[in-house]
């Protein structure tokens, strides 16, 4: 009876993580947390009480695990050539195995999780824009809407992730059922609109890829796929024209990278302090390209001489307080070589089974794939212009919900004797 609370309750529990993710500081780490240990209590006492075996998972299930183990296998080693004490800095590593535990113990349940996190998500939407609405309903000329502890940046990308997904359940739903996909649609746009607010250009390159995956993976008819790339050319268009910022924010992208100065001083713009902010980053792997130089904002380094003569007095006092923008750079300088290969294989592992799978007879299974290439798209290429994984509860959503997809994804890799 009690096994039976676990395995229908807990994973459950988990699909909510969602729900008040961006409106309640803590909610995200919280939720993980919480399902973790349950979940580590569960597998205990099914191990040891019940003497049985969790025995050989498929080969999928072992590259799964050892993704989301390498960031604090990269972490542990890293700080042991430095001989870095400092325990704070395998908060964010921790976070993937938390999601791991979740997905050791639940990976066998026949609850269909997709459904329910997918719910999660919509009624996110309108709880998440309620929130803003009363955050800023007195607040005059406001340019970029951000939460009490998200600045806009964050807030824009995660608001993306969902609100694609979002659209892509609807697309994917629209035949089987009449009325509750376009409360699907509705909570999409909703994310979409929220991400627009913020103003921020992070995350919409992914724009691309994802047009290909609705335009293969969409039940409506062939003949009107096309409708996809014309809905998202109209929509973007019509933003930039009611948007004037936000115009001069997309069109400032070219005008930045045009002006920026490899032989003097570089310009403090938006772009261009993310450019050399990786110049800088670049210098200090090649000096310590193995042990890596542990968490910068803590302890900042001796800035690379190499450095001096393009980065501006600004850039040098800023890099270590802000970060280097990008979760890869990021990961490389504070945990060497091996920290940027555990980033990539958070990202690349995985995209690549979903993609496996996003063909599957199994419904469930193909629809979790697409959910998935769609999440760790906007995540990824996010990455790339901010420090994706900087918090812990921004690590705690993205190893939550793609920890919760792979159950669904991974599904038909089980072992009869196994959970």
């Amino acid at each position: 009876m009690v096994q039976e609370i676990f395995k229908k309750y807990i994973p459950l529990l988990a699909c909510m993580q969602p729900l008040l993710l961006l409106t309640v500081k803590g909610w995200g780490n919280g939720i993980l947390i919480i399902c973790s240990l349950i979940a580590l209590v569960y597998l205990i006492l099914y191990l040891f009480k019940e003497r049985q075996i969790v025995l050989q998972f498929s080969n999928q299930e072992r590259w799964f695990i050892l993704a989301f183990s390498s960031p604090i296998i990269a972490t542990i080693i890293s700080a042991a050539i430095r001989k870095d004490t400092d325990l704070s800095q395998y908060d964010s590593p921790s976070r993937f195995i938390l999601a791991l535990l979740i997905y050791i113990a639940f990976r066998n349940t026949k609850i269909e999780l997709t459904k329910y996190l997918m719910s999660a998500i919509a009624i996110s939407a309108g709880i998440t824009l309620i929130y803003l609405i009363s955050r800023y309903y007195f607040t005059i000329d406001v340019t970029r809407v951000q939460t009490h502890f998200m600045d806009p940046i964050m807030l824009g990308y995660i608001s993306l992730s969902f609100g694609f997904m979002l659209l892509y359940f609807f697309s994917i739903t629209i035949i089987d059922k009449k009325y509750i996909p376009y409360l699907y649609l509705i909570s999409g746009l909703i994310f979409i609109y929220i991400s627009i607010s913020t103003q921020t250009r992070t995350g919409w390159a992914s724009v691309f890829p994802i047009m290909i995956i609705f335009i293969k993976k969409s039940k409506i008819k062939t003949d009107y796929k096309i409708i996809y790339p014309i809905v998202f050319a109209i929509g973007i268009a019509f933003t930039l024209l009611i948007d004037k910022n936000l115009e001069y924010r997309f069109f400032q992208i070219s005008e930045e990278i045009s002006n920026y100065n490899f032989d003097n001083k570089a310009p403090d713009s938006s772009i261009g302090l993310r450019i050399t902010y990786i110049r800088i980053a670049k210098e200090l792997i090649f000096e310590k390209p193995i042990s890596g130089h542990g968490d910068t904002a803590k302890i900042s380094p001796i800035f690379p001489k190499a450095a001096e003569y393009f980065a501006s007095d600004y850039a040098k006092d800023s890099v270590f307080k802000v970060g280097f923008h990008n979760e890869l750079i990021a990961n490389t300088v504070h945990s060497g070589v091996l920290g940027g290969i555990s980033l990539l294989m958070v990202f690349v592992v995985p995209l690549f089974l979903s993609i496996k799978h996003k063909n599957s007879n199994n419904k469930v299974q193909k629809n979790s794939a697409g959910l998935c290439i769609i999440f760790v798209c906007v995540v990824a290429i996010s990455s790339l212009t901010i420090e994706t994984f900087g918090l812990k509860f921004a690590v705690s959503y993205y190893a939550c919900i793609v920890s919760l997809l792979m159950i669904k994804i991974l599904n038909n890799h089980k072992i009869n004797n196994s959970l």
